[in-house]
């Protein structure tokens, strides 16, 4: 099909004005100090109220999106920081915007450092969340139906329970992803984390990846409500570690004295599959591989959580020379 010359100009300058008015009317139909305001409160509904941020701006083009730096989150407002991060960046949905509202299509954290703690009643807490919460709403708090993005992260995990000593591990080099699509009930997510653990003498190197999939309590067709509730989530897919020092884990299992012992370094690997529904849970390991110069390990383990609060474990391990 030929077009003619005169055509051709029409439509393309048809076009260049309908750019120009997009470029005139937009700016102005979408108040910066509006969003800025609507973000701000995203924000707090997502950490909690004790947030402090840095400077704030925001971008129509390439696509909407708005960069915060210098994140700080209390869980109160005379505690220490739980969560910091030099940069946050947030890519918004075109059309929602048009309606003044605020949806998050892609989610970016550079150099973020956050802290979980384990309370000595033996619950991980989380910027105010909790896993006591057996409707699992606070995974919800921080659900992105679209891209998660973590970059030079660290993770600082305090356990208080059961030990009358405050124990720790720090995750460093953090990095993470996450896609995120639904379908009526069911959200997909596909997640990879890496980084490097820290030990006495050196780092461990660490990979995890597979497939989360959630059932939410209704549709989630419409995202106009913050408040998602996730009745069953199943998580499946591989993990490995390299120069992983065994004397990590005198102090996290029974007869820890034996494996204090353990001067050398492991390469594990594993599958697993973890199922939580209400108050129960369940964690196994398949295709276990722990492997160094000396001896190699193989076997399941399995993990299942009680509503009374206890747990049911098993493990199967076979030994062979190297």
């Amino acid at each position: 099909m030929r077009f003619s010359l005169k055509k051709t100009l029409l439509w393309g300058g048809l076009g260049f004005l309908v750019l120009l008015v997009l470029l005139i009317i937009l700016p102005w139909f979408l108040n910066p100090a509006y969003l800025q305001t609507l973000v701000l409160q995203n924000i707090q509904q997502t950490f909690g109220s004790h947030v402090r941020v840095g400077r704030t701006s925001f971008a129509l083009f390439p696509s909407p999106h708005f960069l915060v730096s210098d994140i700080v989150v209390k869980e109160r407002l005379d505690s220490h920081a739980v969560f910091r991060a030099e940069s946050m960046s947030l890519k918004l949905g075109v059309g929602q915007l048009l309606q003044k509202k605020l949806v998050v299509r892609e989610f970016f954290l550079d150099r973020p450092e956050i802290e979980v703690r384990r309370d000595k009643s033996g619950v991980w807490r989380f910027l105010g969340h909790s896993t006591d919460d057996s409707s699992l709403s606070f995974l919800g708090s921080f659900l992105v139906l679209g891209k998660l993005k973590v970059t030079n992260g660290k993770i600082i995990v305090i356990d208080e329970s059961p030990s009358d000593s405050v124990r720790g591990v720090v995750l460093e080099d953090v990095a993470f992803l996450a896609e995120t699509s639904y379908e009526d009930v069911i959200v997909l997510s596909r997640l990879t984390l890496s980084g490097n653990l820290r030990q006495v003498r050196d780092t461990a190197s660490f990979r995890l990846s597979g497939t989360l999939e959630a059932m939410s309590t209704v549709p989630l067709s419409s995202l106009e409500s913050r408040a998602i509730f996730f009745e069953q989530m199943t998580f499946a897919g591989h993990m490995e570690t390299d120069n992983f020092a065994v004397t990590q884990l005198a102090e996290y299992v029974p007869y820890g004295d034996v494996l204090s012992k353990f001067l050398g370094t492991l390469r594990a690997e594993s599958r697993f599959k973890w199922v939580k529904k209400e108050m129960t849970s369940q964690l196994q390991f398949s295709n276990i591989v722990f492997a160094n110069s000396a001896i190699r390990l193989g076997g399941n383990a399995s993990i299942e959580g009680l509503e009374d609060g206890h747990h049911m474990t098993s493990v199967s391990l076979r030994s062979s020379s190297l």
